[in-house]
């Protein structure tokens, strides 16, 4: 989302990092896709461009979505534990 507002925007990237107050390079980096920013840097660049950070919540399939192997020892574990 931010990247998309961003290209709305009109501004150049060294503003929209001067303004936000993080570094040109990480500015540049969520811009282009080649990096995800941090928490903090998210909120600032957000704000700048007036979008609002929210949690998201997710459904509990989507986060045990793992490889059968992972499967496996999360089972045994959850036995061990007497949660099984």
């Amino acid at each position: 989302m931010i990247r998309e507002t961003f290209r709305k925007s009109g501004m150049s990237i060294k503003q929209f990092a001067r303004e936000a107050g993080v570094p040109y390079a990480a500015a540049w980096g969520t811009v282009n896709g080649t990096r995800d920013p941090a928490l903090s840097t998210a909120c600032k660049l957000r704000q700048v461009l007036g979008l609002e950070l929210r949690p998201v919540r997710r459904r509990k399939e989507a986060q045990v979505h793992r490889g059968p192997d992972l499967q496996a020892n999360l089972s045994e574990d959850a036995d061990h534990h007497g949660a099984g």
